[in-house]
């Protein structure tokens, strides 16, 4: 069992039972969570108590404009993932990837396409002629 500074070789990590999961879409300067899951050869997913592998884990995001930007992973509570957060500032297709020992986890690199954030548009039949009703008095003007 790994204690809090027992360095974890990459070795010891089973790559067909990791993975990266990130959604594959994301609105420009939303929150674009990246989930990284190690299991080791005996079966145990790396994450509480597994603090040397969390800082040893390379999550990188390369933006559209070919810019790679480290993010760090942290331990999630309770469900033995670590997970890494990424806000993108320009739309288009970014590469998330996550590495340990030199080796990519599957599903790494992955692509995330960032669209900008658009507001939503609401019908008002009252404006379908170009009539636009504003309440002042009880007065309506058209």
């Amino acid at each position: 069992v790994a204690c809090a500074g027992d360095v974890l070789d990459a070795t010891y990590i089973d790559l067909n039972k990791s993975s990266l999961e990130c959604p594959a879409s994301v609105h420009v300067g939303q929150e674009l969570p990246i989930s990284v899951k190690a299991v080791t050869e005996d079966d145990r997913a790396v994450g509480v108590g597994d603090l040397a592998m969390a800082s040893a884990l390379l999550v990188e995001v390369t933006s559209p404009g070919n810019v790679a930007t480290s993010c760090i992973a942290s331990i999630a509570n309770g469900d033995q993932c670590l997970v890494a957060k990424y806000i993108p500032s320009m739309a288009g297709k970014h590469q998330v990837m996550a590495m340990y020992g030199g080796q990519h986890f599957p599903g790494s690199p992955a692509a995330v396409e960032a669209s900008p954030h658009t507001i939503p548009l609401s019908f008002d039949p009252d404006r379908r002629h170009g009539n636009i009703q504003l309440s002042n008095n009880n007065k309506t003007a058209r």
